[in-house]
């Protein structure tokens, strides 16, 4: 039971810190675009920020379902008999 709790916590600590890494990069990316847009005078300045928190959640499926494929490949190549 320690085990199970030790990794656990492991699993969750290394999932959050790579999820927050690629959540940074993928939204600075998308920030610099909007900023561009702005900048044009396509987007008003004032709703950057709010733009931004409202596309939190599309990156977050973004990141999970990016994440499950390659695990799944990653997993395919693992049992594959030599």
């Amino acid at each position: 039971m320690i085990v199970f709790r030790y990794l656990s916590r492991e699993v969750l600590l290394t999932f959050s810190a790579v999820s927050a890494v690629l959540l940074v990069i993928i939204m600075s990316g998308r920030f610099i675009k909007y900023l561009a847009q702005a900048a044009q005078g396509v987007l008003d300045p004032g709703v950057l920020l709010m733009v931004m928190g409202y596309r939190i959640p599309g990156f977050f499926t973004v990141d999970f379902t990016f994440r499950s494929v390659s695990r799944h490949f990653a997993g395919l190549w693992t049992f594959v008999p030599r």
